[in-house]
């Protein structure tokens, strides 16, 4: 992992509503952690003990229960039903209280990776929105998945250079990313009329002015879009089956082509598992192909040492077999209502 960084500068923390395992919300709080964040705020969405014990291990940790009592107090006892919702919320929650002088909102699967300190990147900046480009997790053909962290990175390849990405991936995705080409963003504390958002702070009605924005220039957020291949397949038709009932905020235009084209498929699953082997691995010769210009990043991410960092090294298990045991006894897989991942 990059190393810790403490360096001196502004301050700045990390919102995250999650519904994850135990093992993907702790190493998601020592990752971020360990790289210096003052206060990382997790919303529970699905609280459980194991995953409270585990964040009570991390002092930066403040862990918010969403449960009645929480939506009572945020939401006048009712519980929004979408998840977008619950998100901008809770951020907006922690925003409202927060003592840092940046706040940044991440999913579950995404991880702040920075090239150089981040209160370096901060300092000095005097905009609404500090954006963070996203690169996306691909698996290696044909090398079978370990830990849920595996892989190497695929940025998005411009609209100009498509003729170097597979024709399926071309078609089917953002410039090879499956998922999200939005980024995220940096909020500044205190700026007049600024809220939180999912993918960058917005402006609250009573604003009277544009928001101001400007790219990071040394940080990355990596996206593991699917944990596992039975993560992604279960997302995926999550969010499809949603999708269905009408177009939502952040609906992706690739999953509406790949429901049409799964529509006549007797077996969803295996369907999914053929769509995830298409556009999610990279073949040794498009890896080589699109390192060459830039656009594959071989990170080797890693966050045991910051678990370990927390004493958690012994309590959480990162494989990808135990992510998809937990999927099924949670009750996360493909055929049930399962709460979307976050």
């Amino acid at each position: 992992m990059p190393p810790e960084f403490g360096a001196p500068g502004p301050t700045w923390g990390v919102v995250s509503t999650q519904a994850e395992s135990p093992a993907v919300t702790a190493a998601f709080a020592a990752w971020h952690a360990a790289l210096g964040a003052a206060r990382i705020h997790i919303y529970l969405d699905a609280p459980d003990d194991e995953t409270m014990t585990l964040l009570a291990q991390i002092p930066a940790c403040s862990v918010v229960a969403c449960d009645r009592g929480y939506w009572r107090g945020v939401q006048s006892g009712k519980r929004p039903r979408g998840q977008e919702r619950r998100q901008v919320l809770n951020a907006d929650h922690a925003y409202a209280q927060e003592s840092v002088d940046w706040l940044l909102h991440l999913d579950a699967d995404e991880y702040l990776w920075p090239e150089r300190p981040v209160p370096e990147v901060l300092d000095g900046a005097s905009v609404d929105a500090l954006k963070i480009a996203n690169v996306e997790r691909a698996f290696r053909a044909g090398v079978p998945q370990r830990t849920i962290f595996d892989g190497v990175f695929r940025a998005q390849v411009p609209p100009e250079r498509s003729d170097i990405l597979d024709p399926d991936i071309a078609r089917l995705t953002s410039g090879g990313l499956s998922g999200h080409v939005s980024g995220k963003a940096f909020a500044p504390k205190g700026r007049q009329g600024l809220l939180m958002g999912i993918h960058a702070p917005r402006l609250g009605r009573a604003a009277n002015r544009r928001i101001r924005r400007d790219y990071a220039d040394g940080l990355r957020i990596l996206h593991f879009d699917g944990l596992t291949r039975k993560h992604w397949i279960a997302k995926t038709a999550r969010y499809i089956a949603r999708e269905e009932k009408g177009p939502t905020r952040h609906q992706l235009p690739w999953r509406a082509t790949l429901a049409e084209e799964l529509s006549a498929e007797p077996d969803l699953e295996a369907a999914l598992a053929g769509a995830h082997d298409r556009l999610k691995t990279v073949r040794p010769d498009e890896e080589a192909r699109l390192a060459a210009e830039g656009y594959i990043l071989d990170l080797s991410f890693d966050p045991a040492p910051a678990l370990a960092a927390y004493g958690l090294a012994a309590s959480v298990d990162l494989s990808a077999a135990t992510h998809d045991r937990w999927m099924e006894e949670a009750g996360a897989g493909l055929a049930t209502k399962a709460k979307p991942a976050r």
